[in-house]
C-alpha cells in the first residue's frame, strides 16, 4: 500500500456507451474520445453518481456547475455526461477501470477507493497540468486523499462535515432541548421513544450511513490524528477506542434510539422519513442540507444542524469529515490538456455553486449564497483543528466491505460487545 501523508487529519480540513471513449474496447458500444464530434471538436465524457433525482447539496451544485460547463465549452468540445445512482456506481466504475474503459472525467472517491486504480495506471496524475494560480486557490489538504507517491490524481471541489439535523418543532412539542452531550442524547431517546416518537431516523440496508456513528465516536475518543492512523493501518483496529465506539453504538441501540426497521431501510428511505418530519433527529453528512430546505420539505423552517453530542472529555474542534468526493481523468484520454481544462473548470464551478464548504477560494458572492443550514455547519465547525473521513472510503474496497459488514452485524444484533467487534475487526482486515 502506497504511504500516504501522515498529517491527514488537519489536511482534509480544509457512468454505458458513450462514456467508454477513453478506453481501449473495441466493439462498437466503444466510441473512442480520440473521435471529434459531429462539429469537429473533440468530445470528452463524464461519468458520475451525480444523478438529477438525487437531492443532495453535492448532487445539486454538480449539476448546475456541469451546465454552466457545457455551455462555457460549447463552441470548442461536445462533453457528454452520464450518472447512475451511487448504489451501482462504485461496482459499475471498478468494473469499467478493470475493463480499460475508463471516460474521460469521472468521480471518484479518494483514498483508498481509488488507490488501485493509480496502482494500475488507469488514472493521470495531475501535475504537469495544473497552474501556480490554480495551486494557490486551492485550500490547505484539498488534494491530499487524491496524492501518491508525491503526485497529485485528482481535484476536490468540497468538503463535508458531521451533522445531527435536528427537527426543532418535535423538540419544542415535548419540553425537550437538542442534546449536547452523549448523556443528554441517551435520555432524550429515551423520551421520545415514552411519547411514541422514533427519535433518529437511520437507513441501515445501505451499510456506510451505520459507519458513522462508530467514525464519530473513534474521533471523540482518540482523536483524528489516531483515528487516520486506524484507517491507515499504522495501528492495530483492535484497541480501546474502537472497542468503546462500538459499545457507545450499543448503548445507543438499547436505548432505542434509532427508527423501528432500520435494517430494512435505505439511506434515502431514512432521508425521506426525516424530511417528512417523523422523527426528531438523523445524524449525516451535511450534503443532506440541500434536501432538508427543499420547497417541499416539511421541515425546511423548523430543522437546524448541530455538532454531535459529545462524550466527556471530547476535543469539540475535532471532526468527522473532510474532502474525499472529487474529479480524475482517464489515463487514455487522447486530449489530455483539454480533458484537464474541462476537469478544473468543472470543479471549480462546483466549488463555485457551493460557495461554503469548499476546498477552493470562491467568490464573495457564492460565499453570500450559502444556505441557512449549511452556514450553521461552517460557523460550528470554524475552529476545527481536525478531520477524519469515513473508513469505507479511507480502506481498500475488500477492506471497505468488511469493515461495512462487521458494523452492520453490531446494528443487526449479531455482535454485542465492543471488544468482539474490535477482535473481529482486526482479524478481518488488520493484517
Amino acid at each position: 500500500m502506497k504511504k500516504r501523508l501522515l498529517s491527514v487529519a488537519l489536511a482534509v480540513s480544509m457512468t454505458a456507451a458513450m462514456l467508454t471513449g477513453c478506453g481501449s474496447g473495441s466493439s462498437d458500444e466503444a466510441n473512442s474520445s480520440a473521435q471529434e464530434g459531429g462539429e469537429g471538436k473533440p468530445t470528452i465524457s463524464v461519468f458520475t453518481d451525480y444523478v438529477e433525482s438525487n437531492s443532495e447539496s453535492v448532487a445539486v451544485n454538480f449539476n448546475k456547475a456541469l451546465e454552466q460547463t457545457k455551455e462555457h465549452f460549447a463552441d470548442k468540445y461536445n462533453i457528454e455526461s452520464e450518472a447512475v445512482a451511487i448504489e451501482s456506481y462504485k461496482e459499475k466504475i471498478k468494473a469499467m477501470v478493470a475493463a480499460d474503459e475508463t471516460p474521460d472525467i469521472f468521480m471518484t472517491w479518494g483514498a483508498g477507493f481509488m488507490e488501485s486504480f493509480v496502482d494500475a495506471g488507469k488514472v493521470a496524475a495531475i501535475d504537469d497540468y495544473i497552474s501556480e494560480e490554480s495551486k494557490e486557490s486551492l485550500k490547505t489538504g484539498a488534494l491530499d486523499m487524491f496524492e501518491f507517491d508525491g503526485k497529485a490524481y485528482g481535484l476536490t471541489a468540497n468538503k463535508w462535515v458531521g451533522a445531527l439535523y435536528c427537527n426543532k418543532t418535535l423538540f419544542e412539542e415535548n419540553n425537550l432541548e437538542i442534546p449536547t452531550t452523549f448523556d443528554e442524547l441517551i435520555e432524550v431517546c429515551k423520551t421520545f421513544r415514552e411519547k411514541g416518537i422514533q427519535p433518529i431516523a437511520l437507513g441501515a440496508k445501505d451499510q456506510w450511513p451505520c459507519q458513522q456513528y462508530i467514525n464519530e465516536f473513534v474521533i471523540q475518543l482518540a482523536g483524528t490524528d489516531e483515528a487516520n492512523k486506524m484507517a491507515f493501518k499504522e495501528t492495530s483496529l483492535d484497541n480501546e477506542y474502537v472497542a468503546q465506539a462500538c459499545d457507545y453504538v450499543i448503548e445507543m441501540i438499547d436505548a432505542g434510539a434509532f427508527n423501528d426497521g432500520a435494517m430494512g431501510l435505505s439511506n434515502e428511505e431514512a432521508y425521506a422519513a426525516f424530511t417528512r418530519g417523523e422523527n426528531p433527529m438523523m445524524y449525516t453528512n451535511s450534503n443532506y442540507s440541500a434536501q432538508a430546505i427543499a420547497e417541499d420539505s416539511a421541515i425546511k423552517d423548523s430543522v437546524t444542524a448541530v455538532r454531535f453530542p459529545l462524550l466527556d472529555g471530547a476535543d469539540p474542534n475535532q471532526y468527522f469529515g473532510g474532502a474525499i468526493d472529487g474529479l480524475c481523468m482517464s489515463s487514455k484520454c487522447e486530449y489530455p490538456e483539454e480533458t484537464y481544462e474541462v476537469m478544473e473548470y468543472l470543479v471549480r464551478a462546483w466549488a463555485e455553486a457551493d460557495g461554503g464548504l469548499v476546498t477552493w477560494e470562491v467568490s464573495d458572492e457564492a460565499k453570500a449564497n450559502v444556505d441557512f443550514l449549511n452556514q450553521e455547519i461552517i460557523d460550528y465547525s470554524a475552529d476545527a483543528t481536525g478531520y477524519s473521513l469515513a473508513w469505507d472510503t479511507l480502506f481498500d474496497s475488500n477492506d471497505a466491505q468488511t469493515w461495512l459488514d462487521l458494523v452492520s452485524e453490531v446494528y443487526a444484533g449479531n455482535i454485542t460487545s465492543g471488544e468482539e467487534f474490535a477482535k473481529q475487526l482486526q482479524a478481518g482486515i488488520g493484517e
